[in-house]
């Protein structure tokens, strides 16, 4: 595998993380509608690259309301409201901070599968081989399921230790669980929620990869070949997670334009209040 060192670390999201920094706490209401928000579209996208019909409108009334969309298949509306508990455990994961277990991962893969038609796979290892639909990737052969997903922890835990910048580590869990494929269904959405859980424990912006990206993803995927080079799903993680940062700099910005306004608005009124008592 190419030397870890080695993957180049991305200068303008550091940059952009730091900026970011700067402004926390945000405020509270700025930092509720912005999580809604984010989540909202995390949930849609990824629910999407896995052939999910279900449009961004439809997952919010769905969600809020509990109304389903005419003519979409229920599978798709399940979908939706499992991954949905899934981030709330991935919630309550950031807040405990705690390193990455086993049990973390199967509770993620048993709230997807929750209900499903494979619900009785849901949170447990695959016993039979399963392939990659248009990928040359040989995916680990059940027998040596148990092993590969213990040394994966083993590297994630190692990679903690050694401080290895968070977009690159997480990136390359989601890459290596996504090769290592262990379960029958959801493992791409299980891979996803992976990463986020990570970049979100340190304080980085989420990598919501789109639908429309899907094809670059894949290819991105599939180019860490035999030779295990993240190179391409590194810069492509790290471009999801910088275009993130910079919509929530935006938001941050502009609600803090609206605040300068108010208050210089409150202190013209004042000002003027004190020259007609004059």
């Amino acid at each position: 595998m190419k030397n870890i060192v080695s993957y180049k670390i991305d200068n303008e999201l550091e940059e952009l993380k730091k900026e970011l920094d700067s402004y926390r706490p945000l405020p509270k209401e700025t930092a509720i509608s912005l999580e809604k928000h984010l989540m909202l579209l995390y949930n849609q996208e990824s629910n999407a690259i896995e052939g999910n019909s279900l449009t961004l409108s439809e997952t919010k009334v769905l969600l809020e309301s509990g109304i389903t969309a005419k003519g979409k298949p229920f599978k798709d509306h399940l979908d939706i409201i499992n991954h949905q508990k899934a981030i709330e455990f991935l919630k309550d994961l950031i807040k405990e901070k705690t390193p990455l277990s086993k049990r973390d991962i199967l509770d993620f893969h048993y709230l997807l599968l929750k209900g499903s038609e494979n619900e009785k796979y849901a949170g447990i290892f695959r016993n039979v081989p399963v392939f990659i639909t248009g990928s040359t990737h040989k995916t680990t052969p059940p027998y040596l399921l148990e092993k590969e997903m213990e040394d994966l922890l083993i590297w994630h835990n190692e990679a903690l230790k050694e401080n290895l910048n968070p977009v690159i580590r997480s990136a390359i869990l989601h890459t290596k669980f996504a090769r290592i494929h262990p379960f029958i269904d959801g493992n791409g959405r299980t891979a996803r929620l992976l990463l986020n859980t990570e970049l979100l424990k340190v304080g980085y912006p989420m990598a919501i990869i789109k639908k429309e990206d899907r094809a670059d993803y894949y290819e991105a995927l599939e180019n860490v070949g035999n030779n295990e080079d993240f190179s391409d799903i590194v810069a492509f993680i790290q471009k999801e997670v910088k275009e993130t940062a910079k919509f929530i700099l935006d938001v941050v910005n502009q609600t803090k334009h609206k605040e300068d306004d108010k208050e210089q608005t409150t202190k013209n009124r004042s000002n003027d209040i004190r020259k007609n008592r004059q």
